[in-house]
């Protein structure tokens, strides 16, 4: 049934004969297509045998003409035997097998020549035999004779013999072809594609068929449902039922129909909406099942339905197993007593007479027990209104009904629709009746997910509609700050709007897990991608919980995006402020210049926009930039060095148009090894509280509002604050009259991809950072800076620009190092580090075209990875001469790569020696003078101890992780090392520690894969 409740049950109350004669018209129209099927199959069935037995009876008169030419060559074939066999000449039969094999040499044409034609070709051959046998039969000779002759004539015998055996060979040949003949191959092949073909034929021909027959059927069915509809239904569109009718959202059971037979038909009964009120009139039993099954459907259906359900009899107790779990987001409300039942009508009616926004849906099982009258009354009223309540009421006709009850019976009547239940089923008449469903506890399942699915997105405040317009696309200006709408008040529902500006430049946002704080991270993002151009505004994005949450933005590249660091590593951490600390500094610089330029005094930011606007001045653009952290906690746990560059961001931020939001779960902690102090705490003017224990809230909102004299209460309202609210506070949370509670945008996964796809489209491709949790190593890129040697990636936010000759190790995100005179010194245990290092090398000779010399033991394992380019010394005579080789020639053209050559003694200089060898002499005269030198030991207390004049040589070091040793000997003594996962060996990183002596620059390094 797929019409309104009413509708139903006007349409089925006396209908059960026309039912049945719908039925017996659907039967007998189903045996038509039975036997009409059954006929087309057997039609099929004889039409495929008739052409197979056609098949069958064309390929015997193919084999029978077949052997009927096969006996006639056999036949032919004997008779020149015969022939042969009666020339008495003995000379003849002792030549024949010598002339017969000559002459079967001899080509013959019998490709491409029917049977028949063959046959006539063995005939003729035959007659040749038979006349040359004749002729040497009349001119038989003497052996005597004939030897004398043959003597004289040798070619005399041969001349007579050798067309007989041509001919008979040709015969043979003939033969051959006949037995061997593809025609009759071919016929057949034929037949059996012709018989093929036609089985197709008639299998497409009879499918047809047996497609139009079930159309013809489904059509015929349709029409007399659609005839019997015409006659039952009011409005006629309105369908009774159909076997195969699709799901309607509120199942009323199975319609059963008894039919004159003694049959029970049964269809599925469902309704659209309930669009009145329902009266049942029962024996003993309330229509419970038929209740909860209506109510589930309702709850699942419809996002704005809500039940409540009464059962005077035992206290609502026959509902608590069903609908408890849906009292908790207000869906179901169950009434357990009189005095619930008469205030849940009291305050249906306060309701039915405002603008509704929901639809409210009664269940009363035995209304007629302890009901007030003037509630009963009340009740009638909503009934009578049919506005935004829906009454389904269940009056038991065995007992006697008390008095008040008795007098206001009829108004019940008369305004519902009135069922008969017994039996837990609704009839119709006796003869039609619907049986609830069975599966109860399925549907309570899907019901409560799909009420927890509505829940979830009534939570919801879709971001996509609050985005600007295509001509407010990116046209707001961040002179005077960066204003962001992220929500609407739960209040006034009017916009709230999170400001950064030099008065309030700074944000904190705490929650607990899933509250709502990444989402507001999201919103904040997009909604600086939609309302300002990359000029305007920048953001920069630090995930410090290992996560992948703001991946996207880093992979899209989005010029707006300087940085996204999802690291939680501590030199990372630490590197992300202090690139921002540099940032302050330069853009002073920016200032000072502009200042000069101008003559116009500039002191912050604001100033800065100003004078450029107004003197048209060509100076750099310097957009405001936001620092977004989430779990900023981590930064600030024993760490001295974070807090100092946010203590220093913080004091000099506003200034330089520069502003942070930091989100955590709880906040400040009071751990002793807190480094985020109060004083920094005081900086950050707003304040964002989503749902988190009250200990929590008070370390963001003061114990005492100012205004008030009394405790804030937004520490005791955040632990009640749903998913996707806060509370705003934009002074410090100082003051009760600030607190905005807000119901902040949701940004969907949807919406996060669709604008990362489209802002590169609009702006064009950035240059965004990227530093990833465990990052793995990659391949070197095809495009690298000529004229220095290019280790790998750094794990550090580091943009190096220091001056060509101040360092000769740079960090731009790509470690590199300028050959200037220094040679790297690579350590540890891990082979993959040396291995990267020797492609580094190779791939600086190759650009620079250079010779590149390796210089090890023969067995070394690193040589498998030497390029084809390279040329190898692996014995102690080839060393020497290659070396002094080098120094002779003096061109400063080579690059060599040393892989352990303290394992060659002749080489080292161990400590303490006052005398160095001569090939010790000649090694470091050698790494002195060539262009680049690489030397590889796994121990750096090697180096030390067995190649100390190397040391100097080699200033940049390359140190393999996991190795405390190396590491403390590798780096400077300033250098402070804190235990992470970037000193575990990873699978596919390849991790390392570079360093320059000379400067004291070092940090750490994702290598690239060797090649």
């Amino acid at each position: 049934m797929n019409a309104p409740f009413s509708a139903v049950f006007r349409t089925l109350n006396g209908t059960a004969a026309s039912l049945s004669a719908l039925h017996e018209t659907l039967r007998r129209m189903e045996a038509e297509a039975r036997t009409a099927l059954r006929l087309n199959d057997q039609n099929r069935e004889r039409r495929v045998c008739a052409v197979q037995d056609a098949t069958d009876e064309l390929l015997e008169d193919f084999a029978h003409e077949y052997d009927t030419l096969k006996g006639d060559a056999e036949n032919l074939l004997s008779a020149a035997e015969i022939a042969m066999n009666d020339i008495l000449d003995p000379h003849f039969h002792r030549m024949q097998p010598q002339y017969f094999s000559a002459a079967m040499q001899k080509p013959y044409n019998t490709a491409n020549v029917c049977a028949e034609a063959l046959i006539a070709r063995m005939q003729k051959a035959l007659s040749a035999i038979q006349a040359g046998a004749k002729k040497i039969k009349n001119a038989f000779l003497l052996p005597d004779a004939a030897g004398l002759i043959g003597s004289v004539s040798p070619d005399f015998r041969k001349s007579l013999y050798m067309p007989i055996l041509d001919a008979y060979a040709h015969m043979r040949r003939c033969a051959e072809a006949i037995e061997n003949a593809p025609a009759f191959t071919e016929k057949a092949a034929r037949a059996h594609a012709v018989c093929t073909r036609k089985t197709r034929q008639i299998e497409a021909e009879c499918t047809n068929r047996r497609a139009e027959i079930l159309q013809k059927l489904k059509a015929d069915t349709e029409a007399a449902i659609t005839r019997t509809n015409a006659v039952l239904c009011t409005p006629p569109s309105a369908a009774i039922f159909a076997e195969n009718a699709g799901h309607a959202p509120l199942s009323l059971g199975t319609l059963r129909i008894a039919l004159p037979s003694g049959k029970m038909f049964t269809a599925p009964l469902t309704c659209t909406n309930l669009d009145c009120s329902v009266l049942f009139l029962t024996d003993n039993t309330a229509p419970h099942a038929l209740f909860c099954s209506l109510a589930l459907d309702l709850l699942k259906s419809d996002p704005a339905a809500v039940v409540h359900l009464a059962d005077p009899a035992h206290c609502g107790n026959a509902y608590k197993d069903v609908f408890a779990a849906f009292t908790p987001s207000g869906r179901a409300e169950i009434w357990c007593s009189a005095q619930d039942f008469t205030r849940g009508i009291e305050a249906l009616c306060r309701a039915a007479e405002n603008t509704p926004n929901s639809m409210h849906y009664v269940f009363i099982e035995n209304m007629e027990q302890n009901i007030p009258e003037q509630t009963l009354e009340d009740l009638i009223r909503l009934m009578r209104a049919n506005t935004c309540v829906r009454v389904l009421v269940s009056v038991r006709k065995a007992i006697s009904l008390p008095h008040g009850f008795q007098q206001k019976f009829p108004a019940l009547v008369q305004n519902a629709a009135c069922c008969t239940a017994k039996n837990n089923g609704i009839y119709i008449s006796e003869d039609v009746f619907t049986v609830p469903p069975e599966d109860l506890p399925a549907r309570r399942a899907a019901a409560l997910s799909a009420v927890t699915a509505q829940v979830k997105k009534a939570a919801e405040l879709p971001l996509n509609a609050r985005l600007p317009h295509a001509e407010g696309w990116q046209k707001k200006s961040s002179e005077a700050g960066i204003f962001l709408p992220i929500g609407q008040s739960d209040v006034t529902r009017q916009p709230v709007t999170l400001a950064f500006t030099e008065e309030k430049p700074y944000a904190l946002v705490i929650g607990d897990v899933n509250s709502g704080k990444s989402a507001l991270l999201h919103t904040v993002a997009l909604q600086i991608f939609a309302n300002y151009t990359p000029d305007e505004v920048k953001l920069a994005i630090a995930d410090f919980k290992e996560g992948a949450e703001f991946a996207l933005y880093g992979a899209s590249r989005l010029p707006a995006v300087e940085a996204v660091v999802e690291n939680d590593d501590p030199d990372c951490a630490a590197s992300f402020l202090r690139y921002y600390v540099s940032e302050l500094h330069r853009r002073q610089t920016c200032f000072t210049a502009l200042s000069a330029e101008t003559g116009r005094l500039i002191r912050k930011y604001e100033t800065y926009r100003a004078v450029q606007r107004e003197t048209g001045a060509v100076s750099e653009i310097l957009p405001r930039i936001l620092l977004m952290i989430d779990e900023y906690q981590s930064l600030f746990e024993g760490n001295t060095e974070t807090a100092a560059l946010l203590s220093e961001l913080v004091r000099k931020g506003r200034t330089y148009g520069v502003h942070l939001i930091m989100a955590s779960q709880r906040g400040v902690s009071e751990s002793a090894r807190n480094t985020f102090t109060a004083e920094l705490k005081d900086h950050f003017s707003t304040r964002l509280v989503f749902r988190c224990p009250p200990a929590a809230a008070r370390r963001l909102f003061s114990d005492r509002a100012v205004d008030t004299g009394r405790e804030n209460t937004g520490i005791a309202a955040a632990v009640l604050l749903k998913t996707g609210h806060a509370l705003l506070n934009d002074e410090a949370g100082q003051t009760e009259r600030a607190t905005v509670s807000v119901q902040c945008f949701y940004a969907g996964d949807d919406l996060i991809g669709r604008m990362c796809s489209l802002l590169p489209r609009v702006n064009g491709t950035g240059e965004t950072a990227w530093l990833r949790y465990n990052a793995a190593s990659r391949a070197a890129p095809s495009a690298l800076p000529h004229g220095e040697v290019t280790f790998g990636d750094s794990v550090c936010l580091h943009k190096d620009r220091a001056a060509s000759d101040a360092d000769s190790l740079k960090d731009d995100g790509l470690v590199s190092f300028t050959p200037n005179g220094t040679h790297i010194l690579c350590t540890g245990s891990d082979l993959r580090v040396p291995a990267s290092v020797l492609c580094s090398a190779a791939r600086f000779a190759e650009q620079e075209g250079l010779s590149l010399h390796i210089f090890c033991a023969e067995s070394h394992p690193l040589l498998r990875l030497c390029p084809e380019t390279a040329t190898v010394y692996t014995t102690l005579a080839a060393q020497r001469e290659a070396l002094s080789r080098q120094l002779r020639e003096g061109q400063n053209r080579a690059v060599n790569v040393f892989l352990e050559m303290s394992a060659e003694k002749e080489f080292t200089q161990p400590l303490g020696t006052l005398r160095p060898s001569a090939d010790a002499a000649l090694l470091k005269n050698a790494v002195a003078h060539s262009r680049l030198s690489v030397v590889f030991e796994r121990r750096c207390k090697i180096v030390r101890s067995e190649l100390p004049q190397l040391l100097a040589l080699a200033p940049i070091h390359i140190t393999a992780v996991g190795d405390s040793e190396n590491l403390h000997a590798a780096l400077p003594d300033t250098a402070h090392i804190t235990a992470t996962a970037f000193d575990v060996p990873q699978k596919d990183s390849i991790h390392a520690y570079y360093c320059n002596r000379d400067t004291e620059k070092w940090g750490k390094i994702v290598l690239f894969q060797p090649c």
